[in-house]
């Protein structure tokens, strides 16, 4: 059983009291978080007399994490640690969330057993982790609880326990409708901004609204929460799906909401109000387009000048094999000029993503696009590539 206990500076994970005379050691290691904030920390473990080797205790490092600390320290102590010999490439392990490799061994981080999920050699799992296939979301993934939630967050998964164990309370509930909010509607939503200022307030920043430094953490905070908000979602549909229980995912709507509230004296403040409109939206496609920070209308592009776009992959985690949505930017040698984001239902499979690109692609021609690359990696929702990161970069695309 894990305990904990605090400082300032560092937070401590503790499973295991140490029983040899040597030494333990310690791995300083570090692992990518919702919005590809990182958690950095120590990993503290003792070799046995027969060879194996026995985590002892994590110790975040408060100073280096940029994930709020509780977070970090619930997402860590679920966790199962092993590290092996790197000969021991066949060894059957939970499924894999983090993997090191430290002079002769590898230390890895799989999921706690409660979440399920297949069990499968090392050398299998490590193919999502390798540079090359970073973001490519094209990889055979035998697990598809994989692509539904890479990495599950506790507090969701009890929550969506107790949603269950409410239904068995309520006659003829054999159904769930979850709603989903894109990242600009999310961001629209009048609980989601008196939450937000609230959090500046509770957390002491003191910054002028109207400064550069301000409204650039503001934007940081909107990425990361929402980073958050699309973890605990896929959470909770991994659970339902795990529960055989039939979920439908609700395209959440703001003008939908607002007229549905003022008809019923409900206040747009509370969550409670918007987690009982899911009946008033319509039921999310395998994926809905958006055109998210326009830099001008595409109408308005001289045809004369040489448009080229590049494809992106938003994810809420780093290491996930596959994205939350698809983004892609329309740039001229000089300018930006359109970012549009198809967002995907979290409960589609990879021929939604396919379907999604193939749109994508099938939207820029339309628009003159001559030329198409797509970047490797994830990117948080909400953010953008600097021209500067697109030009010269990204793999040409071909169907």
């Amino acid at each position: 059983m894990q305990k904990a206990n605090s400082t300032a500076e560092k937070l401590v994970i503790t499973y295991a009291h140490k029983k040899n005379t040597t030494k333990p050691r310690r791995f300083h290691l570090g692992i990518g978080h919702v919005a590809s904030n990182p958690i950095n920390f120590t990993l503290s473990a003792e070799k046995r007399p027969n060879e194996q080797w026995r985590p002892l205790s994590v110790e975040i490092d408060a100073e280096e994490t940029f994930v709020d600390l509780s977070l970090a320290y619930t997402s860590l102590a679920d966790l199962q640690w092993h590290i092996f010999n790197r000969k021991e490439r066949d060894r059957v392990l939970a499924p894999i969330v983090g993997l090191w490799e430290e002079d002769e061994l590898y230390v890895v981080a799989c999921l706690s057993d409660r979440y399920g999920g297949m069990r499968l050699p090392f050398v299998k799992q490590e193919a999502w982790f390798l540079e090359e296939n970073s973001g490519t979301n094209t990889l055979d993934v035998p697990d598809p609880s994989r692509l539904l939630c890479w990495w599950p967050d506790t507090d969701a998964w009890d929550m969506a326990k107790q949603i269950v164990k409410n239904m068995a309370s309520i006659p003829g509930t054999n159904s769930i409708d979850i709603n989903f909010f894109t990242f600009s509607e999310w961001l629209a939503r009048p609980d989601i901004n008196k939450w937000l200022a609230e959090y500046f307030v509770q957390s002491s920043i003191e910054l002028q609204t109207d400064t550069k430094e301000y409204k650039e953490l503001f934007a940081e905070i909107q990425i990361e929460y929402y980073a958050q908000y699309l973890r605990r979602l896929r959470t909770m549909f991994l659970y339902f799906r795990q529960k055989n229980i039939p979920t439908r995912v609700m395209l959440g709507n703001n003008k939908q909401a607002a007229a549905y509230f003022a008809q019923n004296n409900l206040s747009p403040y509370e969550p409670m109000s918007w987690a009982s409109v899911s009946h008033i939206f319509e039921m999310m496609p395998e994926f809905v387009f958006e055109q998210a920070n326009p830099f001008a209308p595409l109408y308005i592009v001289n045809p004369t000048m040489k448009l080229t776009a590049t494809v992106y992959f938003i994810c809420h985690l780093e290491d996930s094999p596959i994205a939350d949505a698809i983004g892609v930017i329309i740039y001229t040698a000089k300018q930006q000029i359109a970012n549009l984001v198809a967002w995907l239902n979290p409960l589609s499979d990879i021929k939604a993503y396919d379907a999604a690109l193939d749109e994508i692609v099938e939207k820029l021609i339309s628009y003159g696009v001559e030329d198409i690359s797509i970047l490797g990696g994830n990117f948080p929702p909400g953010t953008i590539p600097s021209i500067n990161e697109l030009i010269g970069t990204g793999t040409n695309y071909s169907r």
